[in-house]
C-alpha cells in the first residue's frame, strides 16, 4: 500500500511542479502592513512601479505617519530587467496619498492620483516653489462644485528619474482625484479629473459623477477642458489616436477632436448588465481591443449577440472609427477580473484574476485568487492562458515585456514564500506573522517568452 501511495505522491509532485514551469524569477517586497502597486512605466531597461504603502516596518515603509495603513504614503520603485528591484523612494504627508496612473513627460515621470495631506512633501506653504493649486477658469462651471474644501484633492507629481526625487507636487482643488494621464502630440499633458457632486431633484438627493478631460501645458497650467456628463460609468482608459482623444468608460466611448469638441459618443445598451473593463490602442494595426463583461442575450451598439445562458466576457476589435471588425466571447471558468492589456509580438496579453477558492458563512466571507495571464490574437481569439499563485490570495495588476520577450507580471500576494507561488501546494493556514495573509505584498514574476 505504501508503494502505491509513494507513486501517487511522486506523480502528483511532477504535475504540481509543471503547472508553472515557465517561471524564471520570483521577487517579493513589502512590509508589516503590506503595499500595493497601481501602475508602472517602462523606460530604457527599467520599469518604474508606483503605488502606496501603509507599513511602518519592512522593505517599503511609510515616511510621515505612524498610523501606518490608516494614512498610507506613495512610493516609486525602479526595477531593472537584469538587476531586479531597487530601494523604493517614499513620499507623501500626514494624510492619504494615492497614485493611479503615470507617463513620461519632458524626461520626468508624471504620476496622478489624490491626496489628503497638507504637510510633508505636499505642504503648500513650506514648498511654495514646487506646489501649485490650480482651478478651472470658467466661473460658470465652478458654481457646480459641491465643496471646494473637500478632504481629498486631485494630485499631480513630477518625479525626476535621474536624481530620484520629487520636483513638483500640484493640487487640483475642484477634483477628488485624477485618474488618467497621457502626453499628446502637442507635447502637453492630458488628464482626467473626477468630480463628485451632490444634486437634489424634486426633493431627492442624487450623486453625480462628472469627469473632466483637461489639457495642461509644460508648466502644468490648464489650457483646455471638456466636461463629460454623468452616467457614463467609471473611466477605464484614455488614448490619443489620429488627432483625436478616445475615452473609454464603463458604459460609453467618447471621442473628442484635438480642440476638445465632441466627435461622437457611443453607448452600450443591453437587456442586462454590460460594461467595458479594459481597452488598448494598437497603433500598428490601427485598431482598438476592447474587453468587457455582459450577462445580456443581446447587446446593441456593436451588434453583439450573446446566446449563452451564463455570464460571459466579450472582446471587440474596433477600427479607428469605432466600427466593429470582430466580436467574440470567451468564458474562462472562474475568471473574475481583467486589469490590463498590452501588445506582445503580433498578439495581446491580458492580466487578470482567477477565483481559486470561495467560502461564505453567516460569520464570514473568504476568497482566494490566482493571477491569470491570457494571450489573444489580433482577431480577438484566445490562444492560451496560464495561472500563477500560491496557497493564499495573489492578484495580477500589470505586465511588462522585457527586451528578450520574457514577461514580467506585476501583482500583489499573500502567499508567504517562493515555493508557495511556484508550486501551489500548501493549504490555507491563518497567520498574521509580518502581516502575511492580512496585508498583501508586491509580487514580480518573470516568465519565459510565450
Amino acid at each position: 500500500m505504501k508503494k502505491y501511495i509513494f507513486i501517487f505522491i511522486f506523480i502528483l509532485s511532477i504535475f504540481t511542479l509543471s503547472l508553472n514551469n515557465d517561471i524564471i524569477k520570483y521577487e517579493k517586497i513589502g512590509g508589516n502592513a503590506g503595499a500595493s502597486c497601481s501602475c508602472g512605466y517602462a523606460y530604457s531597461d527599467n520599469y518604474y512601479l508606483m503605488g502606496l504603502t501603509g507599513s511602518i516596518s519592512g522593505d517599503i515603509k511609510i515616511k510621515f505617519n505612524e498610523s501606518g495603513f490608516l494614512f498610507p504614503d506613495s512610493f516609486i520603485m525602479k526595477v531593472n530587467q537584469n538587476a531586479g528591484i531597487s530601494s523604493p523612494f517614499i513620499f507623501g504627508g500626514n494624510g492619504t496619498d494615492v497614485l493611479y496612473d503615470c507617463v513620461k513627460f519632458n524626461n520626468k515621470i508624471i504620476c496622478v492620483g489624490y491626496t489628503s495631506s497638507m504637510d510633508g512633501d505636499i505642504n503648500p506653504k513650506e514648498n511654495a516653489k514646487n506646489i501649485g493649486t490650480y482651478s478651472l477658469l470658467n466661473k460658470k462651471d465652478r458654481k457646480q462644485f459641491f465643496d471646494l474644501k473637500q478632504i481629498y484633492k486631485g494630485w499631480l507629481v513630477e518625479y525626476d528619474i535621474l536624481n530620484n526625487k520629487i520636483t513638483k507636487s500640484i493640487l487640483f482643488n475642484e477634483f477628488y482625484s485624477i485618474y488618467n494621464v497621457i502626453n499628446n502630440s502637442q507635447k502637453n499633458l492630458i488628464i482626467i479629473g473626477w468630480q463628485p457632486i451632490d444634486k437634489e431633484e424634486n426633493g431627492i438627493k442624487k450623486d453625480i459623477n462628472n469627469y473632466y478631460l483637461l489639457e495642461l501645458n509644460e508648466k502644468y497650467k490648464i489650457i483646455n477642458y471638456y466636461l463629460i456628463p454623468n452616467e457614463v460609468g467609471y473611466v477605464m482608459n484614455l488614448f490619443e489616436a489620429n488627432g483625436k482623444y478616445y475615452l473609454f468608460f464603463y458604459k460609453d466611448i467618447i471621442v473628442l477632436d484635438k480642440n476638445f469638441k465632441l466627435v461622437t459618443q457611443k453607448k452600450y445598451s443591453a437587456d442586462k448588465g454590460i460594461g467595458v473593463l479594459n481597452s488598448y490602442w494598437d497603433e500598428k494595426n490601427q485598431q482598438f481591443v476592447v474587453i468587457g463583461e455582459t450577462e445580456s442575450t443581446k447587446v446593441e451598439g456593436f451588434n453583439i449577440k450573446n446566446n449563452a445562458k451564463e455570464s460571459k466576457y466579450f472582446n471587440i476589435i474596433l477600427d479607428k472609427n469605432l466600427n466593429a471588425k470582430s466580436v467574440s466571447y470567451f468564458n474562462i471558468n472562474k475568471l473574475v477580473k481583467l486589469n490590463k492589456i498590452v501588445k506582445y509580438k503580433d498578439n495581446y496579453l491580458i492580466i487578470g484574476n482567477y477565483l481559486k477558492k470561495y467560502f461564505k458563512s453567516a460569520e464570514m466571507e473568504y476568497s482566494e485568487h490566482d493571477i491569470i495571464l491570457i494571450m489573444m490574437d489580433k482577431n480577438g481569439k484566445i490562444i492560451k492562458y496560464e495561472t500563477y499563485g500560491g496557497y493564499a490570495d495573489d492578484i495580477g495588476k500589470d505586465i511588462f515585456i522585457n527586451n528578450n520577450n520574457t514577461i514580467t507580471i506585476i501583482g500583489e500576494c499573500d502567499s508567504e514564500t517562493k515555493d508557495d507561488v511556484f508550486n501551489q501546494t500548501k493549504e490555507y493556514i491563518p497567520s498574521t506573522e509580518e502581516g502575511d495573509l492580512l496585508f498583501q505584498d508586491i509580487l514580480l514574476i518573470t516568465i519565459k517568452a510565450w
